[in-house]
């Protein structure tokens, strides 16, 4: 073949392999053009994200939009990031501000700017925020962001639930409580306690609790078993326990304290039948050097006992509570930091040893929850120790764990 044919035919062939080449980057090209935008289309705006959810957590948050007037303008919003608090955040948000929900969404100027503080004018993922940032929220008001014990922060509140995409470029992470500005927070954070529940019933079935008809926060409790500090709001409260299989429940009102710690001890009754709900008020003022407090319940139905430490009388007379009137069950005792052998005998009859409980270790700062549990003819112990300065700190911080 000639030399010029031959060098026809390749620059012939390169040319063509060359618009092949470009044909199949275009056909990429035009293959990713069209399933992004489609991808982004099909995002639900966020107003549809909030009615839709599978849990059903944001019905007071739309009805809180729709009476400040803002539905229009959350819909419009794009390539922004919206913390929406859950309907129990909201509901303990009400609480401690000490408004009923009609006197919450009455107040249209109040409610919207507690809203505009939730509306961040970026689009923000848990990457973004995680490293420990401050946002100005578009009521103007700074939300500071930090990463602490494996949790996103917003302000103290707990992001439980991150980077949930809508249209327009916007994300939504869920808060488990609400912001406040500054002037409301104050008020607030004056009015919270802080609740534990101690399941006393033996070999029983776990417990769950309401708070005011809501899930109290608490995970369902095993017999025996202690559970953490929770925050709620002060005020008059309805408290409501149920075995997990149903067989058993028992609810009570109580006007909690503003700064108050209490335990609900969740107790025996009509032998073990049924359950008797106590509220324990616990001291967790600070403690002094070389001091320790030490807290005692008797959950023994139809008993009263005494408390020995190392061979002497510390707490006596300590009846099941209502067994002798007003007499609660529960006494607190401050003492020196050391190591106990503790006693506890029949009320007035050191013979009668109910529990014996050596070697109880008081450490300075701490507060220890001793507990008479059971049943007279099968008594146990509950034993738990708590840093009261850390508590407090924790608590002081919002982030109890």
């Amino acid at each position: 073949m000639p030399f010029r044919v031959l060098h026809l035919l390749k620059k012939h062939r390169r040319k063509g392999d060359c618009l092949l080449r470009i044909s199949l980057a275009a056909l990429i090209s035009a293959i990713i053009f069209m399933i992004l935008p489609l991808s982004a289309q099909d995002r639900p705006s966020l107003i549809d994200l909030l009615i839709n959810d599978a849990n059903a957590r944001f019905g007071l948050f739309l009805e809180a939009l729709e009476a400040a007037g803002l539905t229009g303008d959350v819909d419009a919003l794009e390539n922004a990031t919206l913390l929406i608090p859950t309907d129990d955040a909201l509901i303990k948000g009400m609480n401690y501000l000490g408004l009923s929900q009609q006197q919450f969404f009455a107040g249209e100027s109040q409610l919207a700017e507690i809203l505009r503080l939730h509306m961040l004018p970026e689009r923000l993922f848990f990457r973004d925020l995680s490293a420990g940032t401050s946002i100005q929220s578009l009521g103007g008001e700074g939300v500071n962001f930090v990463l602490y014990g494996g949790i996103l922060w917003a302000n103290g509140a707990r992001v439980s639930d991150v980077d949930n995409l809508a249209a327009s470029g916007v994300v939504m992470h869920v808060l488990d409580d609400l912001l406040l500005p500054a002037h409301l927070r104050e008020q607030a954070e004056a009015n919270r306690a802080y609740l534990r529940v101690a399941h006393l019933l033996p070999d029983q079935p776990a417990l769950n609790w309401l708070l005011n008809g809501h899930a109290g926060g608490v995970e369902s409790i095993e017999s025996g078993q202690l559970g953490g500090w929770i925050e709620i709001a002060a005020g008059d409260q309805r408290w409501m326990v149920t075995s997990a299989d149903g067989s058993m429940s028992a609810e009570i009102d109580v006007t909690v304290a503003p700064n108050s710690w209490i335990t609900l001890a969740v107790v025996g009754q009509n032998a073990g039948q049924g359950l008797g709900l106590v509220p324990l008020i616990e001291d967790y003022s600070p403690l002094t050097v070389g001091q320790a407090r030490l807290s005692f319940f008797n959950g023994l139905e139809d008993t009263a006992l005494d408390l020995l430490a190392d061979g002497q009388l510390f707490l006596g007379g300590i009846a099941y509570p209502g067994m002798i009137g007003e007499n609660d069950g529960f006494a607190i005792l401050p003492l020196p930091v050391a190591t106990y052998d503790l006693l506890v005998t029949a009320s007035g009859n050191p013979e009668n040893v109910i529990l014996n409980i050596p070697d109880v270790r008081l450490r300075e700062g701490f507060n220890v929850f001793l507990a008479a549990a059971g049943t007279p003819t099968d008594p146990r112990v509950i034993i738990l120790e708590t840093n009261v300065n850390v508590a407090r700190a924790l608590a002081e911080a919002g982030r109890l764990p």
